[in-house]
């Protein structure tokens, strides 16, 4: 005669169960995470290329300044990158189905769009673009 067990569990099992949980996710994301003054050193390279590629229009040095911020972003990326898979953590750089390649793609052709639009604007003299 066969019985019927029952895996029934105390509620205080089930909170601990998702406070682990909590925890093993809290974990991960720190592990992932830029730290905060990576995060600000990437925002203002960022807004200072912003700045620097609207200042460098007829200017070489201004090129240059916005050349090597953009080198300089690329370099903290990569070196991210880098310390991330040193710790074993791998991450997806391009997508993997078709849904994502197509979005990738539609966003890149509207963001090239709207880019050539606003030179095309900035050059018939309206200079607010």
């Amino acid at each position: 005669m066969m019985h019927k067990q029952t895996n029934d569990i105390s509620i205080n099992e089930a909170k601990e169960a998702l406070d682990s949980i909590a925890a093993a996710n809290r974990v991960a994301f720190e592990s992932v995470s830029p730290p905060f003054w990576l995060r600000i050193m990437l925002a203002l390279l960022i807004g200072a290329l912003t700045i620097f590629s609207a200042w460098s229009s007829g200017s070489g040095l201004w090129t240059l300044v916005m050349l090597v911020t953009l080198v300089l972003i690329m370099l903290t990326f990569v070196s991210f990158y880098w310390v991330l898979c040193s710790k074993g953590i791998k991450l997806l750089i391009n997508p993997n189905n078709t849904t994502d390649k197509v979005i990738s793609l539609v966003g890149s052709f509207v963001s090239a769009c709207l880019l050539m639009i606003s030179i095309e604007l900035y050059r018939n003299g309206y200079t607010w673009v």
